[in-house]
């Protein structure tokens, strides 16, 4: 909605100017959300005349579609402003509409005040005076509790809102981030804990990708689970100029959500809400939800961008718990809770074979399996570029879909144009999304382009700032670029946040190898072998560093180990190819990279700038494998 004119309307102690998008109080401004205002503008310009529900969705939301539970949701929110608990100001029409039944003025270019009228057929004429006969019956005591009741409220909003808060309220302008924390159960039933952070994870999606304003990840708040948790702390840990706090309560089916959200600098709540009735489909509580934060931190949306944080990727109720559950068990990147989530993630399909959504976070808990999983590749991949094609094939404008599909081609395809392309597409459609920067820079710095890897990575940071993965990953940069000195002090400020960070320890040993540091490595390796649970990849690059350090035997015992696992075990060929090249015997390294060649290892994409194979790249067999991968003339 767009007014302009300088109109005034006055209602009992209230003025609203149309002009500035202000609510005045007994000359106390009231902060309004933009769609609250708006509302309250329609009902005000039809004063004593009942307003369709569908003629106020269209009024309000021109451009999008939306629920019947949206204007029931910001009706409530005008009744607390006004002090309307006894509708003087809005009545209802049960299953019709609203009527704004008080005496409204308006001011006029001369600064006098007449009354407002509306246009107002026979039929609402009719039903108007029989509603303002029984309202005249009991007028004498309802005045006097408006007028105490208003007097109460004056007081309370003179209190919060006063002339020594004013300098105080932030600007929507000034807001550039936020963090949606997982939700927390008030009755701590059993699956309460998936429900909370399953339904952050939706309200971080739709906010991201609005594309308005910098939005923390779902694997970035993850950890925020527990009650006693203090969001202020959890906003000033994750760098963010605001934070959604929010609170459960479910019985049965039926869920209901108070939340709140709040400046960090200085605790100020900028917006709160409460499901007024008891919400029986979670779908209107993320969507009610992400719009009005939408509202408090980005007025300016176009149509377009209102129409994704009111889409629903499925109308199944269960389809999208079964979802939930999936992001639950993926958000904890364990392999047995991974596996858990493809499970969930197929039942949701199940109900739902259209559910573009599942379908993507089924392509990245393959994505992760293939990845750090002893798995081999050829069981992983193709089911990860099946799921994500028919993510898009659905949803062709889903950016996790895009990123996914180009992890796949360059991890197990070797499609480089392909997946440089996806990479830039997934950026282009959320360019908040983290986890695109990040994989595009890893995509990036095995071609050798380290500038821009580093500004891709630079960028997942600036996104992410506490997220271990890419604080990581940033060092693995510096490593592949031959900048060991800036890896290495990557590494320890990554473990100064998480000393157990298992991913770490793995990459610090291995610049320590090429720094000749051989105790230390070991030392590291030890360290990660021990977190990650006897990781295959930890393993082989233990024995990769005794042999390289002279220690033959020790490096021969994690061979054979590897080598004679039990067969339903995968072990990466590429593995033990690195530990040969830690024991100086070429040909047999080659051997088994022409096996991981054969597995389509994923690790092969890092071959070309990979310290560690700089003893056999000056062979022809090194040079005629690039190739083959795609990754030399």
């Amino acid at each position: 909605m767009n007014h302009k004119t300088q109109r005034i309307y006055e209602f009992g102690p209230c003025r609203l100017d149309i002009a500035d998008r202000l609510l005045w109080r007994n000359g106390v401004v009231v902060p309004l959300q933009p769609k609250v205002f708006d509302l309250l503008l329609v009902l005000i310009e039809r004063h004593g005349r009942l307003v369709e529900k569908e003629e106020l969705m269209k009024a309000v939301w021109p451009d999008t579609f939306v629920e019947e539970a949206n204007i029931a949701s910001i009706i409530s929110i005008l009744r607390k402003t006004l002090g309307d608990n006894g509708q003087q100001f809005i009545e209802t029409a049960p299953k019709r509409g609203y009527r704004f039944v008080a005496e409204v003025q308006e001011v006029g270019s001369n600064g006098l005040s007449q009354t407002a009228h509306s246009p107002i057929t026979v039929e609402e004429k009719k039903e108007s005076d029989e509603v303002a006969n029984a309202r005249q019956k009991r007028a004498p005591w309802r005045k006097a509790a408006i007028a105490a009741g208003v007097a109460l409220l004056c007081v309370a909003a003179w209190v919060y809102f006063g002339p020594d808060r004013k300098a105080e309220r932030a600007a929507p302008a000034s807001i550039k981030s936020i963090a949606v924390l997982p939700f927390k159960p008030l009755n701590h039933s059993q699956d309460d804990e998936y429900l909370g952070i399953g339904l952050a994870d939706a309200v971080i999606t739709r906010l991201s990708g609005a594309g308005k304003i910098i939005v923390r990840s779902t694997g970035s708040v993850s950890k925020y689970t527990a009650s006693i948790q203090d969001p202020l702390v959890a906003g000033r840990e994750q760098q963010v100029d605001t934070v959604l706090d929010a609170s459960l309560w479910r019985s049965g089916e039926k869920v209901r959500v108070t939340a709140r959200l709040l400046r960090v600098r200085d605790g100020m709540p900028l917006w709160t809400w409460q499901c007024e009735e008891t919400c029986t489909d979670v779908f209107t509580v993320q969507t009610l939800i992400s719009e009005q934060v939408a509202g408090a931190l980005m007025p300016q949306l176009t149509g377009a961008e209102r129409a994704r944080l009111t889409k629903h990727y499925t109308e199944d109720r269960e389809a999208n718990q079964l979802y939930l559950l999936g992001r639950y068990f993926w958000s904890k990147r364990i392999e047995e809770a991974v596996k858990k989530s493809i499970v969930y993630y197929n039942q949701a399909i199940e109900k739902d074979p259209n559910y573009a959504l599942a379908f993507a976070g089924l392509a990245d808990s393959y994505i992760i399996l293939g990845v750090y999983s002893d798995l081999a590749p050829k069981d992983i991949f193709p089911k990860a570029n099946a799921a994500a094609m028919k993510a898009l094939k659905v949803d062709d404008d889903l950016a996790e879909a895009h990123a996914s599909l180009a992890e796949i081609n360059a991890d197990y395809y070797w499609d480089w144009m392909t997946a440089e392309r996806e990479f830039k597409r997934a950026i282009e459609l959320d360019p908040n999304y983290a986890t695109a920067h990040q994989w595009y820079s890893e995509y990036l710095s095995p071609m050798g382009r380290f500038d821009e890897a580093i500004t891709e990575m630079q960028r997942a940071q600036e996104l992410e700032p506490l997220s271990l993965i890419t604080s990581t990953a940033m060092g693995l940069v510096f490593y592949r670029a031959r900048q060991n000195n800036r890896a290495i002090e990557q590494w320890r400020k990554t473990l100064e946040i998480d000393p157990n960070f298992w991913v770490t320890h793995f990459y610090l040993g291995l610049a320590y190898v090429q720094e000749r540091r051989y105790e230390a490595a070991i030392s590291e390796f030890h360290k990660a072998k021990t977190l990650s649970g006897d990781d295959s990849n930890v393993i082989a690059l233990l024995g990769y560093a005794y042999g390289v350090a002279g220690n033959r035997s020790e490096a021969q015992k994690i061979l054979d180990k590897l080598i004679l696992a039990p067969k339903q075990q995968y072990t990466s060929p590429f593995s033990i190819a690195e530990i040969y090249i830690g024991l100086r015997e070429k040909d047999r390294a080659f051997e088994w990279l022409e096996k991981a060649y054969e597995d389509r290892t994923w690790l092969l994409r890092i071959l070309k700038v990979e310290p560690i194979f700089d003893p056999v790249r000056s062979d022809p067999r090194f040079t005629d494998l690039l190739r083959r991968i795609g990754l030399a003339p």
